[in-house]
């Protein structure tokens, strides 16, 4: 386990992880991840955005797209 890395599985979602995206199942679990970190002040980034919902989908997409681990 590290201190950063790929959080627990939940029930089902590993099955259907397709491609690529199944690169995070090679990774060590970690005691908190990359978008905890990331997102720490999550309420204030949210408060000022002009579209909270978009800004939040877009902001997750592009996390899981760049994600160094």
């Amino acid at each position: 386990m590290s201190f950063v890395g790929a959080q627990a599985d939940v029930p089902g979602v590993a099955g259907t992880l397709e491609g690529a995206d199944r690169i995070i199942l090679t990774l060590r679990p970690g005691i908190t991840g990359p978008a905890t970190l990331k997102y720490r002040d999550e309420e204030t980034l949210l408060a000022e955005a002009d579209d909270p919902q978009a800004y939040n989908s877009l902001s997750v997409d592009r996390l899981v797209r760049s994600s160094p681990m």
